[in-house]
């Protein structure tokens, strides 16, 4: 992918739509926004995501955290929410 094609999926894609569920904001992230396939989870005053994922509903759950140059992958096999906290601690 080119930086570019990376930058607009780090970028809100909703046009500012009212998103009435991530399992974001049932721990205290309201302002979750979605790029190109992946949660805002934290952006920047440009508005670009430094801290971005996308949990599958089974327990899959990538992050990215550009502020402190980590990723990391969990592959369990769970629903999301039971797997949710855990995954929150560890990021």
């Amino acid at each position: 992918l080119s930086e570019n094609s990376v930058r607009a999926m780090r970028t809100d894609q909703t046009g500012g739509a009212l998103i009435t569920f991530s399992p974001y904001q049932a721990y205290g992230q309201p302002g979750t926004r979605y790029g190109f396939g992946l949660w805002l989870n934290v952006m920047d005053g440009n508005g670009l995501g430094i801290n971005i994922s996308d949990g599958g509903a089974f327990g899959t759950m990538p992050w990215i955290d550009y502020r402190s140059g980590t990723v990391g992958v969990f592959l369990v096999q769970s629903l999301l929410s039971m797997i949710f906290p855990l995954t929150e601690t560890v990021r």
